[in-house]
């Protein structure tokens, strides 16, 4: 069930206060019938198995060995020459790594200008690598065996993050992230929201088919976008 960016949430119903000229839409529901899914949102829609995490339609990749990620396959997956943030270099930008069964990616340590890292579809269970890269601004790490969420420490500008189809069952404090615009958390194992209170940045939050059942903890946002 989506709730749209639009206008207007009746904050006494759902326990948000909200200004009266912001609602959200919902999709055409009732707000009675609305609230009645928000409060029954089924198990059926969390994921139960492999099988249902991993999309068919992803081409497979020649796996790296051991799932070590390699220089080979780096440069394969390196897109977007440009400028470096700090303006000092010309270099690749880029980096995208989708189904290659990598449970180790500390290779990338040395990629330090990295703007936007794709590393979906794979084995992953740590992104401590991720704290190397101080200017990235995009992290697509959805289909993975990631169950801690945001466990490294922030970029400054880390703008959108996709960990969907993860194995993420708490949202955790992500107070330090906060130029964060896009959070993505679709098809977890999450069952309340919280942890985001101060991402004051945050405009598209996504908590579909997790087990979620209140509304809560996001008063304080400015969303333009919320998918539970």
């Amino acid at each position: 069930m989506a709730l749209l960016a639009a206008q207007n949430v009746d904050s006494d119903l759902y326990g948000v206060t909200a200004d009266s000229s912001q609602m959200l839409s919902f999709n055409n529901y009732t707000e009675e019938d609305t609230y009645n899914e928000l409060n029954e949102i089924s198990d059926q829609n969390l994921p139960k198995t492999e099988d249902e995490r991993v999309s068919p339609t992803v081409s497979e990749q020649e796996p790296c060995q051991d799932g070590i990620l390699d220089e080979e396959s780096i440069s394969s997956g390196l897109s977007n020459m440009g400028r470096t943030a700090d303006g000092t270099e010309i270099t690749f930008l880029h980096l995208t790594l989708p189904g290659y069964s990598l449970v180790d990616i500390n290779i990338l340590e040395s990629y330090i200008y990295l703007q936007k890292l794709e590393v979906p579809y794979n084995k992953l269970t740590d992104l401590s690598v991720v704290s190397f890269m101080p200017f990235l601004v995009e992290l697509d790490a959805s289909h993975n065996e990631i169950s801690k969420l945001l466990d490294f420490s922030p970029p400054q500008n880390l703008q959108e993050v996709d960990m969907s189809f993860n194995l993420i069952d708490e949202m955790g404090d992500l107070s330090a992230h906060h130029a964060l615009t896009k959070l993505v958390l679709d098809k977890n194992y999450l069952s309340h929201i919280s942890g985001i209170e101060s991402c004051v940045a945050l405009q598209h939050l996504s908590l579909a088919h997790n087990n979620i059942k209140k509304i809560e903890n996001i008063e304080n946002l400015s969303l333009k976008y919320l998918n539970l």
